[in-house]
């Protein structure tokens, strides 16, 4: 859980967090240049996120206007019920071990000093499918939004992957054409690949299936899961303000195509496979220093 964000001061941060039933002044209306809104679970975010927005920020004509904060808490009796004891070792790990530069969360507050704050509690459909109330939808809309930048949520579906003129941007820190699902960066590192590739898409229906945005790829750091993980979200953070810069510099753009990858869809490695994994490491690290 991301540490609490104190208001300012008691006026005027907390109003920031309350504009859920307000619509925007004519002066947010869009005029040139691009709007986009950031999916977040507060002000807080990962470095590798910051940077992400704050590249964005620096292009002339890009405005950050609406936090679509996930209202969302998740208790210790959620985290414990999502461990399978199948993956434990992984899950355990993952928490512990494996924690990487690029993901520590960083202060971020400053990035939202002109954006609104909406709170959005999505309602879970299908399984893991998240949907948002119409009511939010129609409040969105009204911010007239280029695209949205997706840090938060789960698996979205519905109405509101259409209410940016280009979408929902998410990362998929693996290459889709070959690995579907998660963990990120993972399965590079277990099977031995050269290269660890990275995607934004713009999201649609299909799980890993969208409209690719950018493709990136780092070499796969085949001693280190960390390290592997610091690399990619590192190198795919310049994507979206790559995808803003085709947009701006072009009157009718036409971004990316859809992915018609019929890759496997991973999970978390079982407990076996992730004891495998670790003697691998070893045994790379090994080879490294004789």
């Amino acid at each position: 859980m991301a540490p609490r964000v104190e208001c300012e001061t008691a006026e005027e941060e907390c109003m920031k967090e309350h504009v859920s039933d307000r619509r925007p002044s004519e002066s947010s209306q869009k005029a040139s240049g691009l709007r986009f809104g950031v999916m977040a679970s507060g002000k807080q975010l990962r470095a590798w996120q910051k940077e992400c927005i704050h590249q964005l920020l620096a292009l002339d004509g890009v405005e950050l206007s609406l936090l679509i904060k996930d209202a969302r808490s998740s208790t210790w009796r959620d985290k414990i019920s999502s461990v399978r004891p199948s993956q434990f070792l992984f899950q355990a790990c993952n928490r512990i071990a494996f924690n990487h530069n690029a993901g520590r969360v960083v202060h971020s507050e400053e990035l939202f000093s002109d954006a609104d704050v909406m709170e959005v509690e999505s309602i879970r459909k299908e399984g893991y499918s998240e949907y948002f109330p119409e009511d939010k939808i129609e409040k969105i809309e009204n911010y007239n939004l280029d695209f949205i930048i997706r840090f938060a949520f789960g698996i979205i579906r519905g109405e509101i992957l259409e209410v940016a003129e280009y979408g929902i941007w998410s990362f998929h820190h693996d290459d889709e054409r070959k690995y579907r699902g998660g963990p990120p960066c993972f399965w590079e590192v277990y099977y031995g690949d050269e290269q660890t590739g990275f995607v934004l898409q713009r999201l649609t229906d299909r799980l890993d299936g969208g409209i690719i945005l950018k493709r990136g790829s780092v070499p796969t750091a085949h001693y280190s899961y960390a390290e592997n993980m610091d690399r990619a979200y590192k190198e795919s953070a310049s994507l979206p303000a790559d995808v803003c810069r085709e947009i701006l510099s072009s009157d009718n753009p036409s971004l990316g195509e859809k992915s018609d990858s019929e890759a496997p869809i991973y999970s978390y490695p079982k407990n076996y496979q992730f004891i495998l994994f670790l003697l691998k490491l070893i045994w790379r690290r090994a080879r490294s220093i004789c």
